[in-house]
């Protein structure tokens, strides 16, 4: 295997057929992630929870934006939007359970691929909202929303919204 360095995440705009395919694919590679056997092993139980709720999200409705986020020949994330004015709905947003920072690496990516995009909507599972909290979303029941230029979690950096946290990062690790 032959990694390399890359300025940008390997993350591009699919079409709904190729977003369909890789969805699919995903729902498939998810039955083959899970723990097997009869368990009481906490980490094997919250994989499998993670297991569960990423192959619920392959069934969602997708929205009029997608973008996949690719490891080598393989899909690790994909991410749909609906945009009405200046906000944008997550309608997906689903990554491998195992690959860390594919999830924030995709909405950073959308808000800056969507034109005219301030905003960011998504429905977040009480196990999930910490996550979004730490990217400057701001619940309101099971809504969460980022205002990207209200929140200290984003910054504009060369022209782009950046997560703070990741601000510096200079490159993206590829096969």
């Amino acid at each position: 295997m032959d990694l390399r360095w890359l300025p940008q995440p390997p993350i591009r705009a699919i079409d709904d057929h190729e977003f369909d395919r890789v969805r699919v694919a995903f729902r498939h590679e998810l039955d083959l992630w899970r723990c097997r056997g009869e368990t009481n092993d906490p980490a094997a139980k919250a994989w499998n929870f993670r297991i569960g709720s990423t192959r619920m999200l392959t069934h969602f409705d997708r929205g009029e934006f997608h973008f996949g986020y690719f490891f080598g020949q393989g899909a690790i994330g994909l991410i749909s939007i609906t945009v009405s004015d200046d906000i944008g709905t997550v309608e997906i947003l689903m990554t491998h359970p195992g690959q860390q920072g594919a999830g924030s690496t995709l909405i950073e990516h959308a808000v800056n691929a969507i034109p005219g995009m301030r905003r960011l909507k998504l429905r977040s599972s009480p196990e999930s909202r910490g996550f979004y909290e730490r990217l400057g979303f701001l619940r309101d029941g099971h809504v969460m929303e980022l205002d990207l230029e209200s929140t200290s979690a984003w910054r504009r950096v060369n022209g782009r919204w950046r997560i703070a946290a990741y601000a510096s990062t200079c490159g993206y690790m590829a096969i």
